[in-house]
């Protein structure tokens, strides 16, 4: 397998892996305020809250390149 393909797939494989667990984790925080009416949530671990903005953001970006793929190939369609 080319550097290049394999590089896309990882890609893929932790772009998809990111948008399905802010999804998880967005379904676990409004079941917590469905059943408590409040959400409360500290993390004091650097480290951890320093992963946790790095995987945010990715998964931002990998959102906006799927969206504008999408956007793309529906231009080119038409």
């Amino acid at each position: 397998m080319k550097i290049g393909v394999a590089l896309r797939i990882l890609f893929h494989c932790i772009g998809l892996s990111c948008l399905a667990g802010a999804v998880f984790l967005g379904l676990l925080v409004f079941y917590s305020v469905d059943i408590t009416g409040v959400f409360y949530g500290i993390e004091v671990n650097h480290v951890t809250s320093s992963i946790e903005f790095f995987f945010m953001f990715f998964a931002a970006t990998y959102l906006m390149y799927l969206t504008g793929h999408a956007i793309m190939s529906c231009v080119k369609s038409v």
